[in-house]
């Protein structure tokens, strides 16, 4: 049985992992302010809460752990699970995901820049502007 402050070190750890500091997490592990202020670096030091933080941070990279093995597998549960159902949009799709995983397609994008003469923009504008009639030219455009 784990004595209270080994419960609290606990709640620490937990804390730490959820990405709370370490003044935060030793305040929610039911240490007093004070404590959490001065000593929360010592907490974190001590070699049962480095431990079970170790031990949480491997657990959760196991569990997030999504690889191209595990991609390329369930692309082919797609495949199979288009094929029962008769959908062959998803079948297409589902191909088509797997051959990029493969390598066998790339996507691209092609770029055009258009070329901009600014110098030939600007005297256009300037010639715009030289030229305005004021605002009478847009109420009676007709003249």
């Amino acid at each position: 049985m784990k004595t209270s402050q080994e419960m609290k070190e606990a709640r620490y750890a937990a804390g730490i992992i959820k990405g709370l500091t370490k003044k935060q997490a030793a305040i929610e592990a039911g240490f007093s302010v004070s404590v959490a202020e001065h000593s929360a670096n010592k907490i974190h030091e001590k070699p049962a809460v480095q431990a079970a933080i170790e031990q949480a941070r491997t657990e959760i990279r196991a569990a997030a752990v999504y690889d191209h093995a595990q991609a390329m597998a369930e692309a082919g549960e797609a495949i199979a699970f288009a094929k029962k159902h008769g959908n062959s949009m998803a079948l297409v799709k589902a191909i088509e995901l797997r051959s990029k995983l493969s390598g066998l397609l790339i996507d691209r994008a092609e770029v055009k820049v258009a070329v901009v003469d600014v110098r030939a923009a600007l005297q256009e504008a300037k010639a715009r502007v030289q030229n305005w009639k004021g605002p009478a030219a847009l109420i009676n455009p007709i003249e």
